[in-house]
């Protein structure tokens, strides 16, 4: 199991209840999982942002990823192949997790605050769900650039994301003026109901791989 705090991502092990590693000087405020693979922002000791790839088997750094700024969001593909990022100056980057070779770049509006910003990789790994501040939420194919924009009606950072693979769902969850989850249709961006039972922001969604379920944190 994974546990962050205090600027530290700590790999534990449950059953004897003691850490496995840890790791201080942790950045941002999400990790990615992807099978074996555990990607999070790290701010270096002269100072440089940089998202690191761990082998949470052998508890072994794989890569690190420099980046200009620190990073907002991190997002796995579900092969563990590609990795995206969202920076805190807007820049987005998909990069080939293994060669590290940047595939594309996009530039958002800066983020008023640093808990807006969230990625997801839909099932097939080409299309990236990308969700920013002031209310922009699109669906990116990476590999040839087609962009499905998603009209959300609201100028709220877009705080977490999640794909529901039985009901071809996406979720999104916002923040700053109110905490609600937007529900579309991953295809073609088609609205499909909001959920409103939250009274602050959304801080977190998580989805089942075989059920409808979706659980949501807020704060």
């Amino acid at each position: 199991d994974l546990v962050r705090t205090a600027r530290i991502v700590a790999l534990w092990d449950l059953a004897r209840r003691r850490p496995l590693i840890e790791l201080s000087n942790a950045s941002g405020n999400h990790l990615a999982v992807s099978g074996n693979l555990l990607a999070f922002g790290m701010r270096q000791a002269g100072g440089a942002h940089s998202v690191e790839l761990w082998n949470m088997d052998n508890q072994r750094l794989l890569r690190s990823f420099l980046h200009q700024s620190a990073v907002n969001a991190i997002a796995l593909s579900r092969d563990g192949s590609f990795l995206a990022t969202f920076e805190e100056n807007g820049t987005i980057r998909i990069t080939d997790a293994t060669s590290q070779r940047l595939l594309r770049q996009l530039t958002a509006p800066t983020p008023r605050r640093g808990e807006a910003g969230a990625m997801i990789f839909l099932p097939d790994d080409s299309r990236l769900a990308i969700g920013e501040d002031f209310g922009k939420l699109h669906i990116l194919n990476w590999r040839t650039g087609a962009d499905l924009p998603i009209p959300t009606h609201t100028t709220d950072g877009v705080t977490a994301l999640a794909f529901s693979p039985p009901t071809g769902l996406l979720a999104a969850g916002f923040a700053y003026s109110s905490g609600f989850i937007g529900l579309w249709d991953a295809r073609s961006g088609e609205p499909r109901g909001s959920l409103t039972n939250h009274v602050g922001w959304i801080r977190d969604l998580r989805s089942e791989e075989h059920t409808s379920e979706l659980q949501s944190l807020a704060y």
